[in-house]
């Protein structure tokens, strides 16, 4: 049995844009088969982006009268069926009775989370402002769940270590903080502090319990790990850097973190050093372009501390900038702009400039007019 790749309620029509990955595109045995069959690759192109529209998002109808229809075929059913198994490559059924891509479903549930955590950050926004209180109970769930697909697919989406989804899958409630990592708090069971579902109910009823709190109770009981998705691993990105599982699996609890390497500071006129002011010197004496000296000495400064670049390197590079620019007769950059474009990279071309003069050059009409007539 295959599950639906995306939620039944997952509805993109209000976004008009679909991303697509044109690597993993051409690199797809669908480009490879298709390309071969023009009519089979604008099909399948229709169809994904039919799919983006439809609810479930990535989704389509298993009708070929429908899929034709929405290839914009009209009623030729048969032009359809012969490039249907190339145009439908990887689409696959549910058990929804309906077909799923997992590439589009992927880019569906990442624009599905944001979209959710959207709602959430307008949700808590209006609550502060007119002093309510918010109930996200429903959209946390939904979080929850389009998460666990997305992790099942692509597990490093970026869109999984957002705060606001970290607290879905811990149990958080939206709108409180994530546990402090300098003094965490709670029991030697729970070295995290999050309350467990019982906890946040209020009571010992096992009924008030949420289906993933209670799943985690009967693993605890028999022994075994506690995990609310079976598929969450610790490398899982559903973490934020900071934060990472216990040895059971599932607590938030401090990341070891590594030595901390010192970063220089940004350029100011008050902390250029000596010698960065001499090599700065060096370089604008061979520098075709000497205007706005004070602004080309912080660019200097600020390559030299974080572009990691020799300035021997950037000297010999605006020399030979500068006969490049008597050789083409283009105007010159300031020096912070050369600097700070990162200039002494580009490729200078000297080859030969070629001079275009018109083939005749005419005192009047009448002159350009007895031309053309001695021509013809």
């Amino acid at each position: 049995m295959t599950a639906p790749f995306t939620p039944s309620d997952c509805d993109l029509r209000d976004f008009p844009r679909m991303s697509i990955d044109v690597p993993r595109l051409f690199a797809s045995s669908f480009n490879a088969t298709a390309s071969r069959n023009p009519i089979a690759w604008m099909i399948g192109h229709k169809l994904w982006y039919r799919a983006w529209h439809q609810v479930p998002a990535a989704s389509l109808p298993d009708d070929d009268d429908e899929l034709c229809h929405l290839a914009e075929l009209g009623f030729d059913v048969k032009t359809f069926r012969k490039v249907k198994a190339v145009a439908m490559r990887g689409w696959i059924k549910a058990d929804d009775g309906r077909l799923y891509h997992p590439v589009i479903a992927e880019a569906a549930l990442i624009s599905w989370l944001e979209k959710l955590l959207q709602r959430v950050k307008s949700g808590l926004g209006n609550a502060k402002r007119w002093k309510v209180a918010f109930d996200g109970a429903a959209l946390e769930q939904q979080i929850r769940d389009a998460a666990a697909m997305l992790s099942a697919r692509n597990p490093l989406a970026p869109v999984l270590a957002k705060d606001t989804v970290m607290k879905c899958l811990a149990g958080i409630p939206l709108g409180s903080p994530l546990p402090s990592l300098s003094d965490p708090t709670g029991t030697p069971d729970d070295p995290t502090g999050i309350p467990t579902g019982t906890e946040k109910a209020g009571n010992s009823d096992p009924s008030a319990i949420p289906r993933e709190r209670e799943r985690e109770r009967e693993l605890k009981e028999e022994g075994s790990s506690l995990r609310s998705e079976p598929d969450v691993r610790a490398s899982d990105p559903i973490l934020a850097p900071t934060l990472a599982l216990d040895g059971a699996g599932c607590s938030l609890v401090p990341a070891e973190a590594g030595p901390r390497r010192s970063r220089p500071a940004k350029p100011t006129p008050s902390n250029i050093t000596a010698d960065e002011r001499g090599e700065f010197e060096s370089w604008w004496a061979v520098y075709p372009h000497k205007v706005s000296k004070q602004a080309a000495l912080l660019a200097f400064a600020n390559v030299l501390r974080f572009a990691g670049v020799a300035a021997p390197h950037l000297s010999e590079r605006a020399q030979l900038y500068g006969e490049w620019l008597r050789h083409t007769g283009t105007l010159p950059a300031n020096g912070a702009t050369w600097l700070n474009g990162r200039r002494w990279e580009d490729d200078l071309d000297f080859s030969p400039r070629q001079s275009h003069q018109p083939r005749h050059q005419w005192s009047s009409m009448d002159d350009a007019m007895g031309s053309m007539t001695l021509e013809d």
